[in-house]
């Protein structure tokens, strides 16, 4: 192949092969994100209140907000039982809880019925597994 056919061809290759560039490999961050639909004991604790809600009213205050007017409360289960609404998150302790999930109204829809519609908050508490072995 000829220098100018080489030359011509050139700017083709950096358009399809970006990686291969002189800038060298992509920068990656250090630590992933945390899942936004997800949080953790730990996070919760830095709030420093005594119950789940109000913990959650601080940290991810959008797991217990509604996402419309006329939308519904999402339904709140504790270790895969349903506990009812929001207003029971008061009675979980803090110290208790592991992590807290979100599910979206058209996930928890298809999971658990359509009295889902604005999703569903599922609570894992240390007590879980104890639960799960005495059920057995």
């Amino acid at each position: 192949m000829s220098p100018q056919a080489l030359h011509r061809l050139l700017p083709l290759v950096v358009l399809l092969f970006p990686g291969c560039t002189a800038t060298g490999p992509a920068r990656c961050p250090t630590s992933p994100a945390p899942p936004s639909d997800r949080v953790e004991s730990a996070e919760l604790r830095q709030t420093h209140e005594a119950d789940l809600y109000e913990a959650l009213r601080l940290s991810r205050p959008r797991f217990i907000r509604s996402r419309a007017a006329l939308s519904p409360e999402p339904v709140v289960y504790v270790d895969g039982v349903r506990a009812g609404a929001l207003d029971d998150l008061h009675a979980v302790a803090l110290p208790d809880v592991v992590d807290v999930r979100f599910m979206s109204g058209p996930d928890a829809t298809t999971r658990f019925g359509t009295d889902h519609v604005g999703g569903a908050l599922l609570v894992r508490t240390v007590l879980g597994p104890v639960l799960d072995r005495c059920s057995r």
